[in-house]
Order: structure tokens, then sequence, then C-alpha cells
């Protein structure tokens, strides 16, 4: 209780840095000296199911375990948890340290800091002050460099003797385990390369037997069109003869129908023409009795409004209203989207037609109701007619002759 209080306190005082926010290469070496082979496979099974764990080679593993801590997820957070717990000692000796004494015990090899490396780094990369990111860099860096030089490939290959470096053992194990990591590579990338030649060649094969059958079925396909080209011809005769007759037989039949239709569409032709001359004499003669001033327009730019009825009607419905000297508004008296636009083209209108058929029974209660609210006057048509329209208005005209 006593280690968790302290803890606390040291995250108040210095907040611990997210692991997701650290560079490639620390996150490198923090998986590298805190988890062995088996710890990072358990790890990765947190990530999903793994098959066949030991053709994995380590560096494969490792890589999924770098890309994965990466991001802000929650697997990086328990891997974090989880290092704050194992290296809460060294946590908490850190963080009560300033900058320039830890900086200077790195330098002077104290072996307090050097007999724990991993957690060492773990707590210098995981606290938050700025200025430790310098020391990261330093001690990242020089432990490369002490890599390098062990495997003779850094700026200094002198040999180090084991009795001045208390280091040696942890790094020639690391750079053993380098050496497998390469080796298991360079094996991997071997499988590789001749797994993609076999495959290159099956493909190769793969190609060759397609052009075959697409060959054989084109073959196939004409021998097959041959033979159901030649059945007996005096069949086929037979056949064909039998279709034309009974063809002609229908064809005669369907004559006679057509043309017994002919003559009734003439007769209604001629009645319709006859119909069509006496409405256009109807027609002048209103017209010409309406210049006169015979027949005034029964309105004077009343605003007449029709409810519900058939849309496709909407047109002759506004050349009836508006060949009375009215003005024309429409609603098809659906309400599905809301009252209110019916609302407003009633407390626009000075006269409200509403067709009792092809209207919701809500829209009719509803336009009942604002008449009634708002003293418009309402006249109720059963049928949806144009005919019926124009005699209505006709009788409720306020001026002229009705």
């Amino acid at each position: 209780m006593i280690l968790k209080e302290v803890l606390n306190l040291a995250n108040h005082l210095h907040p611990r840095r997210k692991i997701w926010t650290m560079e490639c290469r620390t996150i490198w070496l923090i998986i590298g000296t805190s988890f062995d082979r088996e710890g990072m496979v358990k790890l990765c099974g947190r990530l999903h199911p793994i098959k066949d764990v030991e053709a994995i080679p380590d560096h494969k593993i490792h890589d999924m375990l770098h890309f994965q801590l990466h991001h802000k997820c929650p697997f990086s957070k328990k891997v974090q948890g989880h290092l704050n717990r194992k290296y809460s000692t060294m946590i908490e000796l850190i963080e009560k340290l300033s900058i320039e004494n830890i900086h200077r015990l790195w330098k002077e090899k104290n072996p307090g800091l050097r007999d724990n490396l991993p957690g060492f780094i773990w707590a210098v990369a995981s606290d938050s002050r700025g200025q430790m990111r310098l020391v990261e860099k330093e001690v990242i860096s020089e432990l490369h460099q002490e890599g390098y030089r062990l495997i003779g490939n850094g700026s200094n290959s002198e040999p180090i003797k084991a009795q001045d470096n208390q280091e040696t053992p942890f790094l020639e194990e690391k750079i053993e385990t380098l050496s497998r990591r390469l080796e298991d590579t360079r094996e991997g990338i071997a499988e590789l390369r001749e797994e993609r030649d076999g495959n290159s060649r099956k493909m190769g094969n793969i190609e060759v037997e397609k052009d075959r059958l697409r060959r054989e079925n084109k073959h196939l396909l004409g021998e097959i069109a041959h033979l159901s080209s030649i059945p007996s011809e005096e069949k086929r005769l037979k056949r064909e003869m039998k279709k034309l007759n009974y063809e002609v037989k229908r064809l005669t039949s369907l004559l006679k129908v057509k043309e017994e239709e002919s003559r009734k569409l003439g007769g209604l032709l001629a009645q319709k023409d006859k119909e069509r001359g006496e409405l256009s004499a109807q027609v002048s003669d209103w017209k010409e009795r309406i210049r006169m001033g015979k027949y005034p327009i029964p309105f004077k730019g009343e605003r007449v409004v029709l409810i519900g009825g058939l849309e496709k009607l909407n047109g002759n419905y506004k050349k009836v209203v508006e060949s009375l000297g009215a003005r024309y508004e429409y609603h098809p008296g659906a309400v599905s989207n809301g009252r209110k636009r019916l609302t407003e083209v009633v407390r626009r209108s000075d006269i409200v037609v509403c067709f009792t058929s092809h209207i919701s029974h809500g829209a009719s209660e509803w336009v009942k109701k604002l008449c009634k609210n708002s003293n418009k006057p309402l006249h109720l048509l059963q049928h949806s007619g144009v005919s019926q329209v124009k005699n209505r208005l006709q009788e409720i005209a306020p001026y002229g002759n009705r």
C-alpha cells in the first residue's frame, strides 16, 4: 500500500509518458530487453490466435508487437500497465532523482542502474519530463554503440574485456539473439523465394492447361452446332409447313377482327368530328358573347383553393377556375409530411372547394376545422370531375350570370 501511494504521488508530480508516443528504436529496445520469446508469443496471442508458433521467426513476432504498440489501443495500455508494475521500484527511484543526477549515475555506470537495465530503460522512456528525452537518446545510442562494438560493425571495434564491463554477458546474449534472428530472417526469405518460384511455375502450368481446355471447348461447341444443324430435313419441313398453316389461319382471323374494329372506329371518328364541329361553333359563339358583354366573368380575382381530387386533372381544374376569372391554387390533400402547407393554403384562400373522395380522413377533418375557425366558405364535392367543379363554382359565383 505504501509503494502504491508513493507511485500515485510520483505520477501526480510527473505524469507517465505513453508508450505509443515513443520512437521506434525505443519501443524495439523495450520489447527486446523486457520480454523473452515466450513472453512475446503470449502477447501476440492476445492480439489474434497464432498457429504453428515454432515456425514463426523471432523478428516477425517482434515486428508484430512493435507495430501494435505504436497505436493508442487497449493492448498498448495493458502492456504499459504491465511494465509499470514490473519496474515499479526503478520508476520510483528515477522519479525521485533530478535529471542531472540520473545523467551522472548513468555516466558513472552505477550498478543500481546497470544491474536492472530493462527497468532503467523503461523508467527513462516513460518519464514525461522534457529534458529526460535527451537522457533517453543518450542511453539508447550508447546501448546501440555497445552492441555494434561487440559484433565489430561499429565505429570502434576494439575488444572489450569482460572484467572491465559488467554488461558483457547481457550484451553477448543480446548479440546471440540478434544473430539467431538474422539467420531466421535469411532462412525465411529463402523459403519465401522458393515458395514464390513454385507458385509462379504452378501458375504457368495452370495457364497452359486453361488454354488447352479453351481450345477443346471451342472445338466441341463447333461439333455440337454442326450436329444440331443437320436433323431430318423431311421432318423439319413438315413442322415448318404446319407452323405456317397455323400462322396463316391465325392472321386471317385477326385481320377480320381488325377490319371490324377499323369500321367501328371510322364511325366513332366521324361522330367525334361532328361533335367537335358543334363544340367549336358553341365555343366561338360563347367567346363572341363574352366579348360583347353578354356573359360577364363570374369572379373578379378571388383565390379559389381545390383540395384533394385527382392530381392528374390539376391542369384541367386550373383552366376551369381561371376561365371563370378566379385565381387558382391546388393541394393534393396528403398530410404525411405535416399540416403546415395545407394550413397556409387554406389561410390564403377566399373560397375552399374540398373533394370528399381521393383525400385522407385526417386532411378532410383538418380542412373543415380550419375553415370553421377562419370563417372561410367551404364547399364539399363528392365527385372529382372537372364539370362538377365548374358547375359548383358557377353556383357560388359572386358576380355576373350564373
